[in-house]
């Protein structure tokens, strides 16, 4: 791409968008996922930056256009862990929800500027009007969500932070996330939550996700994080949890299992699955088309 003489002069390039693409010399890293094409005209960076692309958005990126160049990873496709962590619920569930959009519940905006509050005494009113305007469409009754996090935590020290919404990724294992918060003093991590918290420990899923959010932050950054905070908002919880080999084993098992999901194949559906209250199951429930040779050799 070359550079054009205004910020209306440009060189189209037309992005795959199931492509990981990577620009190696200003270290710029595009992840583009559930999209079928998208036109990127050119973009102006400063050190390292991160863009998520958005289906049906259109984006005309001013300034200096750079050299776009696919990053051939060994799994393929990159893959946000929020996914990953779907496949690893249920994977015949991620198969039906794949295409639908992924947008953050009022909960969790709620729980997520709860945490980030650096005030020890927050301002209710203040933090509300912080989650309307993240948010315009929460709802008025949320408020009382609202309040009962700041009841639950206002004995309960959160951890406190000096990054916050970290952008990581796995060239090597192509996936990546966004890290709630990062302590560089005790160099440990946290993640947001806002499901209530088990009676013990942390639930599994958390524990995956921690891992890979570990795996993503040692290659990206060259950060040994030995484990994190899970903080479970609405409880007033916050547990530490250091991934064992079970929880990495989990990881590249619901790796696996979503990359085979992203290519279309449907998985077969596991022996806990969480069927209550799924909204897909009618799709789930169907059964497979039954051949000739399977009625005549049944036993």
């Amino acid at each position: 791409m070359g550079r054009g003489d205004t910020d209306h002069c440009f060189t189209p390039c037309l992005v795959n968008s199931r492509n990981l693409v990577k620009e190696h010399e200003r270290k710029l890293i595009l992840f583009i996922s559930d999209l079928d094409h998208i036109t990127v005209y050119g973009l102006q960076v400063r050190g390292n930056s991160h863009l998520n692309l958005i289906r049906g958005h259109t984006y005309i990126l001013y300034g200096i256009c750079i050299k776009l160049t696919e990053l051939n990873n060994k799994t393929g496709d990159a893959i946000p862990i929020s996914s990953l962590i779907q496949a690893y619920r249920c994977p015949r569930r991620f198969y039906f929800s794949r295409h639908d959009p992924i947008q953050a519940s009022g909960r969790y905006i709620i729980c997520k500027q709860v945490s980030l509050c650096r005030d020890n005494t927050p301002d209710e009113d203040k933090l509300w009007d912080e989650i309307c305007l993240i948010d315009p469409g929460v709802r008025p009754d949320m408020r009382e969500y609202l309040s009962m996090c700041l009841e639950s935590t206002s004995h309960t020290p959160l951890m406190a932070y000096t990054d916050c919404e970290i952008q990581v990724n796995s060239d090597r294992y192509g996936i990546y996330g966004l890290v709630d918060k990062y302590d560089s003093s005790e160099n440990v991590i946290a993640i947001i939550r806002n499901s209530s918290a088990p009676e013990f420990g942390c639930w599994s899923d958390d524990r995956v996700r921690l891992a890979a959010y570990i795996l993503c932050l040692k290659e990206s950054a060259g950060l040994d994080i030995a484990g994190g905070y899970i903080e479970y908002i609405p409880d007033g919880i916050v547990r530490y949890c250091e991934p064992q080999p079970r929880d990495r084993r989990r990881l590249l098992q619901a790796l696996r299992m979503a990359q085979k999901v992203m290519k279309g194949d449907l998985p077969e559906k596991p022996l806990h699955a969480p069927c209550k209250n799924c909204m897909y199951t009618n799709q789930c429930n169907v059964d497979k088309p039954r051949t000739l040779s399977s009625i005549l050799f049944k036993k």
